[in-house]
């Protein structure tokens, strides 16, 4: 089925913006921070199969995605966070137990 050229120039208008917008988001603090997750997480993954690869992704958290790297590559950070929340999970059971009574 072939497209019309109106059609083809509205898809590539579309792709285009759809471009600017990742582009946009990939900037924001919220994409940095999910960049900086999937490099910290495929960096561990592949630390055995493929340590060029791994080296690589750790070098581009380590000096692209600071702040956000260390959250998910740190693993003394990583036990850090979750003490802090299971203190929290166990406080608010209490406060729940308290308020049920």
């Amino acid at each position: 089925m072939l497209k019309t050229m109106e059609d083809m120039m509205a898809m590539k208008s579309q792709k285009r913006k759809d471009v600017a917008n990742a582009q946009k988001f990939a900037m924001s603090q919220r994409g940095q921070l999910i960049i900086a997750q999937a490099l910290a997480i495929a960096s561990k993954s592949l630390k055995e199969k493929e340590p060029s690869n791994a080296s690589d992704m750790i070098f581009l958290g380590e000096h692209l995605f600071q702040p956000f790297w260390h959250i998910y590559a740190d693993e003394e950070f990583a036990k850090m966070q979750q003490k802090i929340m299971d203190q929290c999970n166990e406080h608010n059971k209490k406060l729940l137990k308290k308020e049920s009574k």
